[in-house]
């Protein structure tokens, strides 16, 4: 969903995906906060979120596989 540099920024962010009731989640990767939806119990699933969030939020949110 985004990638940002601050804690507020990434709680704004996170607030949009939740308006929406899909689950948001902070990780913390290479200096950024990555805001992402999920997890999500099938692919399906996943696809039907991110083309909400496209069509609500806009950006171009992009699908990204759990680590095992």
């Amino acid at each position: 969903m985004a990638a940002v540099k601050t804690a507020g920024e990434a709680d704004v962010e996170a607030a949009r995906i939740k308006r929406l009731d899909l689950p948001a989640l902070v990780a913390q990767e290479d200096g950024w906060l990555k805001v992402r939806s999920g997890p999500f119990t099938t692919r399906e699933r996943a696809e039907a979120a991110m083309g909400r969030i496209r069509s609500s939020l806009g950006g171009k949110p992009f699908l990204v596989a759990p680590k095992k």
